[in-house]
């Protein structure tokens, strides 16, 4: 799935609810022990009764894995059975040398349909690298946590390596500044705990146009509003995950109802926090020249802008620039520009003037209108 399908759906559905199938089978109601397959029958029950109220699931492969054989045959009917149209999240954490991220990303993307997998960045690029070679597919890497043990290595300061201000930066930071520079906006998202509020407004500067992964909202404790105010972005930039509070909320034969009810609850409020538009992604700054004339600049667009680009770069800009120059689009394969495009296979070039001329256009700038 991609970014632009992806917002559609949060748009479409008011929601960016993000549902935890982490299925424990020692806490399902007990009738269903009974079934053939009593834990992708419960999964089928709360999928029906809340796919209209959710973008995406997220299924906890440990709670599968656990189970052997007929767990992971559960955990692959699951998938199968949500469909194209949800988000599908393997929260399995891997990260591992080169090959083995290779037969990792292999499992879950090739041979189990899965929209995006977490990742341990521990071990580095390489390690990461191969959940980023699948169109449509997402690495979800490890940002800052939200359980306790956060604090015995994301905490820790280190020491940058621009010393000449004094100033130490957090473990998680330099993750997060590191792992931006590996994938795109459009295959790179950040697992971001809902209890580490205090550090929301400090984490989006950092990334300001990257989608999270916020757990820790529901049985945690983290707070929806928060994290919506500090965090969400003109096209929202957020699937908020609630697994316990949801799936668990009766133990009785009516749990997928009441499962139900709970996700209502949470989108009703979330619809609350969305703008009333989508925003759409014109493109991203690559290269800045500053002339006599102005500054030209070269950017790939989404495939959507092609037949209005020159409208929609002039509603865009606003009070920011007067457009004085545009060139036609090109494939990227006809030109002299090495970088790989985010959005598309298409690049333009355009000559904007400041208007305010404390107006900064920066490299990899996101450029969006409504």
């Amino acid at each position: 799935m991609t970014r632009q399908q992806l917002v559609e759906q949060i748009f479409k559905k008011r929601s960016y609810l993000c549902i935890g199938l982490d299925t424990d089978i020692t806490k399902i109601p007990k009738h269903l022990l009974s079934e053939p397959d009593p834990v992708f029958t419960f999964n089928k029950a709360i999928i029906d009764a809340t796919k209209d109220l959710c973008v995406a699931y997220k299924i906890n492969t440990a709670f599968y894995e656990a189970l052997g054989v007929k767990g992971w045959e559960a955990m692959e009917k699951t998938v199968r059975y949500i469909g194209n149209e949800h988000f599908k999240i393997a929260d399995a954490k891997r990260g591992d040398i080169g090959n083995t991220s290779d037969q990792y990303a292999k499992a879950f993307f090739e041979t189990l349909p899965f929209d995006a997998i977490t990742v341990a960045p521990y071990m580095g690029k390489d390690s990461v690298e191969p959940f980023l070679n699948y169109d449509g597919k997402w690495a979800i890497v490890l940002g800052l946590t939200s359980n306790k043990g956060a604090n015995d290595f994301e905490f820790q300061k280190l020491v940058r390596e621009d010393t000449r201000h004094g100033v130490d930066e957090f473990l998680y930071v330099k993750v997060l500044k590191t792992a931006t520079n590996w994938g795109t906006l459009e295959n790179l998202m950040f697992v971001i705990g809902a209890t580490q509020v205090d550090e929301f407004s400090d984490i989006r500067k950092l990334t300001p146009h990257h989608f999270y992964l916020v757990p820790g909202v529901g049985a945690q404790g983290g707070s929806l509003k928060e994290i919506s105010e500090k965090a969400m972005i003109r096209d929202c930039g957020l699937l908020v995950n609630v697994s316990r509070a949801i799936i668990y909320a009766s133990e009785k034969e009516d749990f997928a109802e009441e499962a139900k009810a709970i996700a209502e609850q949470f989108q009703h409020e979330m619809k609350d926090y969305l703008p009333e538009k989508n925003i759409f992604q014109l493109g991203c700054v690559y290269e800045i020249f500053n002339t006599a004339g102005g500054i030209i600049t070269i950017m790939d667009f989404t495939e959507k802008s092609t037949p209005r680009i020159g409208t929609i770069l002039e509603s865009m800009a606003g009070h920011r620039w007067k457009i004085t120059g545009i060139d036609m689009p090109k494939h990227i394969e006809t030109t002299n520009f090495k970088f790989k495009p985010r959005f598309s296979d298409y690049i333009f070039g355009c000559i904007l003037q400041p208007i305010n001329h404390s107006e900064i256009l920066k490299e990899n700038e996101v450029l969006q209108v409504l």
